[in-house]
């Protein structure tokens, strides 16, 4: 295909023409290409974030990328936007889940392959032996059949709790579908924020049985001991070897608990009697409270200045990675700034490096939420205050190299492939570092390419790269770059 811009009919447009959100001569996906495949919101069970098979967008060339096509989402839905949702490549088409439905695209030009109606879109599609699975909130999870659309099964697993809802990516590992539910609606209602806890359930791939199911906070404590909180905002890390998920956790609503502020080690194999167990956790750092530490919900009292919280989640996704010696590690962004490195098998922590200062009392901007990257070698982190990149050695998280971005207070997940660091900040900047010398190689300002005035906004999409292009989303847009052909 030629390099030629393409800027296509916005969904909603076509719906609204009656030809079923598709062009009037649906396309298929795109034939095999070079540049890997990204399939999964982080790329694979690792979260790895890394495409290693990109070998043509490096340092020395990514300034000449240019916009092959533009998609645009707008008017589509109740939510127009790509919020959270990375685009998944996989075997020539993009799957994505917004507030159009499930929505099937050719990789090479962006045109309509099917749509898929949803009542509710949730976190971004895994595609894996043939299917699209995705949650849908609050309560389902569902699988597609990958080349027509058609759902397979849908199952309504999880227990309704006010404010709740299963907005992350599913994770599919050894047949198993996990899931978990993020309960962040209740925590400002002084109410329900003493009623909901974080849960998650493990469902068969092929027919969506639930095999298990849990809560992050177990009901001894939280019925006896008034623990709540602890939901699951990210993405799961998987061990197809081990048979472990690892999952991060939220900051609880009343006092701490272990499984809060946390990554979790939930086993994912049947064979073993602890399937569907946490069988151990990470407890990183404790949220800490300004007033009477006997209330730390603030129960007794309006919340006050005297009575904040701070709010220091695992609100990004978790890797897992090999330091360099042999030992895997499981690590994670916390909201308190730093990034915290555990043993996979034992849990004990291996090493914390400090990337940027902690979330700001009441949680309303959060210090640190965007999932970080690792290439192989080291750890790259996106820090909200001050907004900075950093590489960090994966073996200890001795500092590398740090560059600012532009963004406060981003989201936006970090994503490396040749050599290059990408992620979008608030200002509407494509930034793509070096990640050998932590040198900026482009800024590229995608409101001008998009020819619309649009905005990173807080967003947790982040950038994939596959088939030797960069599917850059923000906004209600999606730009993919190519270098000229």
């Amino acid at each position: 295909m030629s390099n030629r811009l393409v800027r296509l009919i916005p969904v909603a447009a076509l719906a609204a023409a009656g030809v079923g959100v598709a062009s009037t001569q649906p396309t298929d996906c795109a034939g095999s290409h070079a540049g890997g495949e990204w399939r999964s919101y982080s790329h694979d069970l690792s979260n790895s974030r890394h495409q290693p098979l990109e070998d043509t967008i490096t340092p020395a060339t990514v300034e000449g990328l240019e916009p092959a096509w533009i998609l645009s989402l707008d008017a589509v839905g109740a939510d127009g936007a790509f919020g959270d949702i990375t685009p998944v490549v996989a075997d020539g088409c993009i799957y994505l889940n917004t507030g159009a439905g499930l929505l099937a695209l050719n990789a090479d030009s962006g045109e309509v392959v099917w749509h898929t109606p949803l009542a509710r879109s949730g976190g971004t599609p895994t595609v894996t032996d043939g299917k699209v699975f995705v949650d849908i909130p609050p309560t389902s999870t569902a699988a597609f059949d990958q080349e027509t659309g058609t759902q397979l099964w849908l199952t309504d697993w999880a227990d309704p709790q006010p404010g709740s809802g299963n907005g992350a990516g599913a994770v599919v590992v050894n047949g198993i579908v996990f899931s978990g539910v993020q309960v962040g609606g209740a925590e400002l209602d002084d109410t329900a924020r003493n009623l909901v806890r974080g849960q998650y359930g493990l469902l068969d791939a092929d027919t969506g049985e639930v095999l298990a199911k849990d809560w992050v906070i177990p009901d001894a404590d939280y019925l006896a001991g008034g623990n709540t909180g602890g939901g699951l905002w990210a993405t799961a890390a998987a061990d197809p070897e081990t048979g472990y998920i690892y999952a991060a956790t939220g900051n609880p609503f009343r006092k701490e608990h272990p499984n809060t502020n946390a990554i979790l080690k939930i086993d994912a194999d049947p064979s073993r009697d602890s399937f569907g167990e946490i069988v151990d956790a990470f407890h990183g750092r404790v949220d800490t409270y300004i007033g009477d530490g006997s209330k730390p919900a603030c129960e007794a009292m309006p919340l006050t200045a005297t009575c904040e919280f701070d709010d220091l989640d695992f609100g990004s996704s978790p890797q897992l990675f090999d330091d360099g010696n042999g030992r895997k590690l499981v690590g994670d962004l916390q909201k308190s700034g730093e990034y915290h490195a555990a043993d996979a098998d034992t849990m004990d922590g291996v090493w914390t490096t400090i990337v940027g200062s902690p979330a700001q009392p009441g949680g309303v901007f959060m210090g640190a939420a965007a999932t970080s990257s690792f290439d192989g070698e080291r750890i790259v982190a996106l820090s909200a205050y001050p907004g900075v990149m950093q590489g960090l050695d994966a073996t200890d998280g001795a500092f590398e190299w740090a560059h600012p971005v532009a963004s406060h207070v981003p989201y936006h997940a970090v994503t490396t492939a040749g050599g290059l660091a990408y992620t979008i900040d608030m200002a509407g900047i494509l930034w793509a570092i070096d990640t050998e010398t932590g040198e900026a190689a482009l800024t590229r300002q995608m409101t001008l390419d998009i020819g619309a005035p649009v905005v990173g906004g807080l967003t947790a999409a982040g950038v994939a790269v596959a088939r030797n292009t960069v599917f850059a989303p923000i906004g209600s847009y999606m730009v993919a770059y190519r270098l000229p052909a």
